[in-house]
């Protein structure tokens, strides 16, 4: 919260259901101060099939991915697909996963020497090292 607009922090429970992919990539898109920027997002949720598609374009190309709907949970593979369209464009930074402890998730752009540098200086603790501090 003392970095607006540069850390995106929601809940894993997804309480918006009409569109709730489509909403975290806008959100994405600003904490990235719009390198990552796609256009024409669309998330079609398909109902009781407990699915939804999620499509955008990023650089004239188009993406489209569904993901899975548990009960109200927020499908792990978005966080994958977001980083592997993110590396795929070559874009100066990438997404990084904040630990929380709890259900909330918090997200960071950085590039990667601003990683490099708040990891090594231990300013941030990243998603991937909660064990180490358990």
């Amino acid at each position: 919260s003392a970095f607006p607009n540069m850390v995106y922090s929601f809940d894993t429970e997804l309480g918006n259901l009409e569109d709730p992919y489509a909403e975290l990539v806008k959100e994405f898109s600003k904490i990235s101060h719009n390198e990552f920027n796609p256009t024409a997002i669309s998330n079609q949720f398909q109902g009781r099939k407990n699915k939804t598609t999620l499509k955008f374009k990023l650089d004239k190309k188009s993406y489209s991915k569904t993901f899975k709907i548990h009960s109200d949970w927020i499908d792990a593979n978005f966080f994958d697909f977001i980083q592997s369209v993110v590396k795929e464009n070559k874009l100066k930074g990438q997404f990084y996963k904040l630990y929380t402890g709890d259900q909330l998730a918090k997200v960071v752009y950085l590039t990667k020497l601003q990683y490099d540098y708040i990891r090594t200086n231990k300013l941030l603790l990243f998603a991937d090292q909660e064990l180490e501090y358990e």
